[in-house]
């Protein structure tokens, strides 16, 4: 999976000014994976931290689920809390692998935030709310029991 990662930042210099600049990163992943995380973050001019109070992203595993984040003990009420984006190693293939976007960009932050347990309820909870106000039968019985 993060092969290319290696493969860019073999004998690549250090860019205080690159990509990353002025990410610190706190990364969450398995020894082999982290390696070429972490040289990938400090080519492109970022920084890591094993110390979640000076992150400024926190990054997991792609294939994180909802399920998995428990691990991590108080790690989501800490970031929410803090706002520290969580996100996927994906978000930093995409920051790197483009010239135009920014490890800051709150679109692309989005698309790479893992799926929680309390935002998977609260979508779900929209999603009855949005089927409860658009469903036609309800309002034909409710304006029905109006005019009785």
């Amino acid at each position: 999976m993060l092969d290319w990662f290696s493969n860019l930042v073999a004998g690549s210099p250090v860019h205080e000014g690159g990509a990353l600049s002025g990410v610190v990163a706190c990364i969450l992943l398995d020894q082999s994976e982290s390696l070429a995380v972490t040289e990938t973050i400090h080519a492109f001019g970022g920084h890591i931290t094993h110390q979640l109070p000076d992150a400024t992203h926190v990054l997991v595993p792609n294939n994180i689920t909802a399920a998995d984040l428990p691990r991590f003990h108080g790690l989501q009420e800490s970031c929410q809390s803090t706002h520290k984006p969580i996100v996927r190693v994906s978000w930093l293939e995409e920051v790197v692998g483009s010239t135009t976007k920014s490890p800051w960009d709150a679109a692309l932050i989005a698309a790479h935030v893992p799926p929680t347990s309390s935002a998977a309820r609260v979508e779900e909870q929209a999603g009855e709310t949005a089927v409860r106000r658009t469903d036609p039968t309800m309002v034909t019985g409710s304006l029905a029991e109006t005019w009785a």
